[in-house]
């Protein structure tokens, strides 16, 4: 009867264990989110290209979540709140992205980021050129009655 009782006790002790270690699994495994970087509002993040009257600052890259290490894996809204953060910190106010990568989409190592690379530029729309309405001379024409 009291081998039953210890095969008892070390029941409820494993599966007390298997509880927390399924707890941190599930809410130490995602990475924190960053907040929303004030004064983004007018970063523009598209796929497309920038207008043509756009100068380019140079590559930007947001990682969210850890890489081939750690178990905190990144997502699409962390990695877009860091891109406009490192936009942000150039001045820039588009970003074409040109790729993407989820997690586990490394080849050498099973990452857990979520990346996002791209093109950080400064679109200010140029100054209208002061246009000088041309003069048009006319005749005065005379009435005789």
């Amino acid at each position: 009867m009291l081998s039953g009782l210890f095969i008892i006790v070390n029941m409820n002790r494993i599966l007390n264990v298997a509880f927390l270690i399924t707890l941190l699994l599930l809410f130490g495994c995602a990475a924190k989110l960053p907040a929303e970087p004030e004064g983004t509002a007018h970063i523009v993040i598209s796929k497309e290209d920038p207008p043509n009257y756009c100068k380019e600052l140079g590559p930007v890259e947001a990682q969210h979540g850890s890489g081939c290490v750690g178990f905190q894996t990144g997502t699409y809204v962390g990695a877009y709140r860091i891109l406009k953060s490192q936009a942000k910190s150039l001045q820039a106010n588009y970003v074409r992205m040109d790729a993407h990568q989820f997690p586990g989409q490394d080849a050498h190592c099973s990452s857990f980021a979520y990346v996002i690379r791209g093109v950080a530029f400064m679109c200010e729309i140029p100054k209208a050129q002061k246009i000088e309405q041309p003069v048009v001379k006319t005749k005065e024409k005379s009435f005789l009655f």
